[in-house]
Order: structure tokens, then C-alpha cells, then sequence
């Protein structure tokens, strides 16, 4: 068991896969803190215990050692880590440049929605 969590060392976990729009329900069991075997959810509504092998790998892309753990941007050609408040606000003011210039038919302040987005984002307001 972790000690301050109370979580037992090896157990299974309700997630879903991120790989594609499906988003299908998976179980995942949890060994030292890393996935150690993928299953389809039974009880997901959406994906009615179906996955397919993007999903059944997702450990693999979980723990690639090559994987981004955190934000990167370019400066001088070079790539450099971003904190995740830097990085999205520059995506918000760069999504804000596009949304001005093609404004066309947008019946809204574009400027406050990708504000709007990067809240919602970082998890500050809700979604609904």
C-alpha cells in the first residue's frame, strides 16, 4: 500500500483512451505506479467493453521514454520547456490573432472566447 494514500501497490483503475474521438473505456491495472495491463471497459456506456489496439498499447505510449511530459516552444530554433501557464497563453493570443484576422460569420468576441478557453483548460471554470 502507498502509505500516505492508501492505495494498494498493484490495482485496477477506470480511464478512458485519448488516442481518438471514441474515447472508450478502459481498465487499466496499476503496479507501482505504472500500467501494467489494458483491458476494455465492461461498463462504459459509450464503448460497451469494446477497444481497440491503439487502446490496448496505451501503456506503451504511457511510459515512452521518449514521451512529453510538459510544453515546448520554440526560441532561436532551439526548443525550450514552457511553463503550462506560458504555453497557453500563447496559444490563446495565437488563436486570438486567427480568430481576428478570419472573423468572418463569428458572432462573438474572439479575444474573450480563447480567454474563455484557456480557463477552461487550465480547469477554472466549468464546462457546462
Amino acid at each position: 500500500m502507498h502509505k500516505e494514500k492508501g492505495i494498494p501497490m498493484t490495482h485496477w483503475e477506470k480511464t478512458s483512451c485519448g488516442l481518438c474521438l471514441q474515447c472508450c473505456g478502459l481498465e487499466v491495472l496499476v503496479e507501482n505506479n505504472r500500467i501494467v495491463k489494458v483491458r476494455p471497459d465492461k461498463d462504459n456506456p459509450r464503448s460497451r467493453a469494446y477497444v481497440c489496439r491503439k487502446g490496448l498499447k496505451i501503456a506503451h505510449l504511457q511510459h515512452n521514454s521518449q514521451r512529453l511530459n510538459y510544453p515546448m516552444g520554440k526560441k532561436n530554433g532551439q526548443l525550450e520547456r514552457l511553463t503550462w501557464d506560458r504555453a497557453l497563453t500563447e496559444i490563446c493570443s495565437r488563436l486570438g490573432d486567427i480568430l481576428e484576422k478570419h472573423r468572418t460569420g463569428w458572432s462573438f468576441c474572439p479575444r474573450v472566447s480563447v480567454w474563455i478557453l484557456k480557463d477552461r483548460l487550465l480547469g477554472l471554470t466549468s464546462m457546462n
